[in-house]
């Protein structure tokens, strides 16, 4: 998670993990990806959006 890695759909990837308890609400996070990718394509790096969707959703139940 620190290197954005939980942003990437892969079998063999952090999210595919069987050590992986899962990440809550990570819909939300590929819906601000995809605005934020729409907005500045190119410019923003997959840790900023984390940062931007954590920020985003502090205190979502």
């Amino acid at each position: 998670g620190c290197d954005a890695s939980i942003l990437y759909d892969s079998n063999n990837g952090e999210m595919g993990s069987s050590k992986n308890f899962g990440i809550r609400k990570r819909e939300v996070i590929g819906v601000i990806k995809e605005m934020v990718e729409l907005a500045c394509p190119m410019k923003v790096s997959c840790a900023d959006i984390l940062i931007l969707a954590a920020r985003t959703s502090h205190g979502w139940n």
